[in-house]
């Protein structure tokens, strides 16, 4: 009964923040919003794929993304900051640095905002016409508003929901999984022949399914070790060392921020150097021109979220120390681990693309939108089974972010 209960919650929390989507910022031009609900769907397919008209216009238009983005940084202070730490540590310290973070997330959100209200204008027609420092002002109070009214619901579902702890990252992960619906439906509402579409749709789902199987069989992978000074293996305490102990977001999320951190430059300097723009577009990205790039790409990409599970780790560790005797079989299962998630997040994509193209039309996949939503669902089954007094094992994951 219980388990229906917060199934029934999170229903009515995520069905609250679907319903936010359709209230536009305010000051958003009328004629904008006229002309995105005149947009014609002749099939159902069509109306799926349209999805919100006025969802990437709305006060929730970011999403729980800057909250996210607060946590993230949080464990990145940890790992430098002894005064944090230290805090941390303290009795009242988890929910000092909680306030913290959320306080974090607010000033990302007014930032993230201000961007939103500069995009908004340069739409044609534009969304937002004639912005002087209060409106934009208000525009950006209400967008961070909408985040902080998903941080709430986030809280709710954690209490009450299926959140278990996971209801911002629940949401989060939603997100993507939502749009991809929107995607493919438009992707079969607007294709000539319906018929072309089902061998390539058949390849992108037998890569989604690989890519997700890697990640539950990380997720739920440890290794079970003796407590100190144990020798005899029918005495070993229940102590396991999970196999992904980074968990499935920071790594790639650090990854592509330092490979697009050129990208960046290039948008500052394209227009004096467009030779530098044309080597940045074929050469920065596994689906350029010359296969030979694109390879190294992926190669350096996939390394990069190996490196950042090591630094992942190691950041998580400086809260919680690691026996000394147990780094050797930590450094192994970081390796390993690491080596499955970037196969996941950034290997499969790549060649369910390619051959997703062989077949007729290439289908996007994103590994890591993948990976989040098996962590969270899993993270799901096992809390329902705590809550329902069953042993679930060891926890899911060993970090504090999915």
């Amino acid at each position: 009964m219980a388990g229906w209960r917060r199934l029934l919650v999170t229903g009515l929390c995520l069905a609250a923040w679907r319903s936010m989507e359709q209230i536009a910022v305010p000051g958003f031009n009328p004629a904008v919003i006229g002309f995105l609900f005149q947009i014609p769907s002749s099939t159902p397919l069509q109306a799926i794929g349209a999805s919100i008209p006025v969802a990437s216009n709305s006060i929730v238009a970011m999403g729980i993304g800057p909250y996210v983005n607060a946590v993230i940084i949080m464990t990145l202070v940890r790992l430098i900051s002894r005064s944090v730490r230290a805090v941390e540590s303290a009795p009242n310290g988890p929910r000092r640095l909680m306030r913290w973070t959320r306080a974090l997330a607010i000033v990302l959100a007014l930032g993230q905002s201000y961007g939103y209200t500069v995009l908004m204008q340069n739409t044609y027609p534009p969304g937002l016409p004639g912005l002087d420092w209060f409106a934009r002002l208000v525009v950006m109070l209400a967008m961070t508003a909408g985040t902080v009214t998903l941080i709430f619901l986030a809280d709710g579902l954690d209490e009450f929901g299926l959140g278990f702890g996971n209801g911002a990252f629940l949401i989060y992960a939603v997100t993507p999984v939502g749009i991809q619906v929107h995607r493919l439906a438009e992707i079969f509402g607007t294709a000539p022949s319906i018929d072309a579409l089902y061998l390539p749709f058949a390849v992108w789902t037998g890569f989604s399914i690989a890519a997700v199987a890697v990640i539950v069989a990380a997720l739920l992978a440890g290794r079970r070790v003796p407590a100190r000074g144990e020798e005899d293996p029918s005495e070993w305490k229940p102590l396991e060392l999970r196999l992904l102990m980074s968990g499935v977001l920071r790594p790639p999320a650090f990854a592509t921020a330092l490979l697009f951190f050129p990208v960046i430059v290039n948008n500052y300097y394209a227009g004096g150097n467009p030779g530098l723009g044309r080597w940045v577009t074929d050469v920065l990205t596994p689906y350029g021109p010359n296969p030979w790039t694109d390879a190294a790409y992926v190669l350096l990409n996939a390394g990069l979220v190996i490196a950042f599970v090591y630094l992942v780790v190691r950041a998580d560790a400086a809260s919680r120390p690691i026996r000394p005797d147990l780094v050797a079989h930590v450094n192994r299962l970081i390796f390993i681990g690491g080596s499955l998630l970037a196969i996941a997040v950034v290997v499969l994509p790549v060649l369910e693309w390619n051959a997703s193209r062989l077949a007729g039309r290439g289908f996007a996949m994103s590994g890591l939108d993948a990976a989040l939503a098996a962590t969270i669902l899993l993270a799901i089954v096992i809390g329902l089974e705590r809550s329902g007094g069953r042993d679930a094992g060891a926890s899911l994951l060993a970090s504090p972010v999915p």
